[in-house]
């Protein structure tokens, strides 16, 4: 077993945290977006069964997660984070020759659909597993909780409401109930 912890450049400079576990032969890789407020590193260990079923575990720290990396967090760099992740994996998985899976939890879902459906569904992703996806910003925190978090990276608010009017500042809400998921995989 193999763990690998490094910063990926992708072609246009930017930056991602990145963080592997892989088993002595792999068998396929695993994207796994991190949850927001924790690391690559908890997402590695919260699917690190697979890794004992030959599954090559990935996953990665969205912008201003990690203090190697000198970026802000936003909601609009998780999808930015999501998409570099996704072609760094599709290349990973070609280089080891695996076939890559997708794992979307709680709010990483969200980006990782969109980026999915940008790409227009990729065929080298063989399937796609959804755990306790959420669509709603506003039903996916624990203020109070992530409170906290948020604290220790300098950012104070009042409350929910005025983080989620912060988050959501500038940026173009999108919907993405109007997403036409493929029927058949293999």
């Amino acid at each position: 077993m193999k763990k690998q912890d490094y910063i990926y450049t992708d072609n246009k400079g930017y930056k991602l945290h990145m963080v592997t576990m892989m088993p002595d032969i792999p068998k396929r890789l695993l994207l796994i977006p991190p949850l927001v407020g924790a690391n690559g590193t908890l997402a590695i260990k919260t699917f690190r069964y697979f890794l004992r079923e030959g599954c090559l575990l990935m996953s990665f720290d969205y912008s201003g997660h990690y203090d190697g990396i000198d970026t802000e967090f936003t909601l609009n760099h998780t999808f930015t984070d999501t998409k570099v992740a996704l072609k760094h994996a599709l290349e990973y998985s070609q280089k080891v020759r695996v076939p890559i899976h997708v794992v979307g939890t709680c709010y990483g879902l969200i980006p990782l659909i969109h980026v999915l459906n940008e790409l227009r569904w990729p065929k080298q992703i063989k399937s796609m597993l959804s755990v306790s996806g959420l669509l709603d910003i506003h039903d996916i925190m624990n203020f109070d909780g992530y409170k906290a978090y948020l604290e220790k990276k300098g950012l104070a608010y009042k409350n929910k409401e005025e983080f989620i009017d912060y988050m959501s500042m500038n940026k173009k809400a999108v919907s993405y109930t109007h997403l036409t998921l493929p029927t058949k995989r293999i």
